[in-house]
């Protein structure tokens, strides 16, 4: 799925030439690299792309049960990506920054591991 297609790109392209696609911005790849657990990445876009760890992204499709706006930490919590959660908690992300979505489920990052067994 889309999923693992974000983690393939970012895996092996440029982050300069991901940048240039239309409708993507560093705010969006930081979610995805998240939730891929690629840590070298993330730091990357927030050291030379202005993402930031505590902003959210918009998110949509079956896996989310709407659309809606989700922070990294969540993400990353979300998918079991230990090493993005210890790496966004160490720059400052906020933990319990919630998400929000357009079907009214608000939720924080332990609430989402915890959802997803990766407690």
């Amino acid at each position: 799925g889309g999923r693992n297609l974000a983690g393939h790109l970012l895996a092996h392209r440029d982050l300069g030439d991901l940048l240039r696609t239309p409708g993507v911005d560093a705010q969006w790849l930081l979610h995805e690299a998240a939730r891929n657990n690629l840590v070298e990445t993330m730091a990357e876009l927030v050291e030379h792309h202005g993402a930031d760890v505590d902003a959210a992204s918009e998110v949509s499709g079956r896996e989310y049960d709407g659309t809606g706006r989700q922070p990294p930490l969540l993400a990353a919590a979300q998918d079991g990506s230990v090493a993005a959660v210890e790496w966004l908690l160490g720059r400052g992300a906020d933990a319990e920054r919630r998400s929000d979505f357009d079907n009214g489920c608000s939720m924080t990052a332990l609430w989402a591991a915890a959802e997803n067994g990766n407690v």
